[in-house]
């Protein structure tokens, strides 16, 4: 059987000296919070910490085209009736609309991809440990 590598040993072994992969666990994601699996006492706030963006809740634009399929779209609100006319039939109250096709331009999407209580990260220090980077999550 063949010794894997890992990426963090792989890192590590490109990384200058004063630099190193560690392991951590969010004890806290707002304010962030991660403590180190090695040291319990070594708990590094947002002010040590740099986080990539896939690793925020973020908002991104994006187009989405729905040709082939169906969407459904119901009618009024919980609290609202959702009754309106369509030509030749009568009023039906709440009800579902069967698109052929949809497309939304300029759309904007939230995605909740932060770091959550509980979570092992891994990160490079550097700047002899006072900075640390977030590269990911485990898993």
């Amino acid at each position: 059987m063949e010794d894997q590598t890992s990426i963090k040993q792989i890192i590590q072994s490109m990384s200058p000296d004063g630099a190193g992969v560690v392991e951590g666990t969010v004890t806290n994601a707002a304010p962030l919070e991660i403590t180190l699996t090695n040291d319990a006492k070594m708990i590094l706030s947002a002010n040590s910490l740099i986080v990539p963006e896939h690793l925020t809740d973020h908002e991104i634009e994006a187009d989405i085209m729905m040709d082939d399929g169906a969407l459904y779209a119901p009618t009024g609100a919980e609290d609202e009736k959702g009754e309106h006319e369509h030509p030749g039939i009568a009023k039906s109250g709440k009800h579902t609309h069967e698109l052929k096709g949809f497309q939304l331009t300029g759309g904007k999407i939230i995605l909740h991809t932060g770091l959550k209580a509980g979570e092992i990260v891994y990160l490079l220090s550097y700047n002899n440990g006072k900075k640390y980077y977030v590269l990911d999550r485990r898993g």
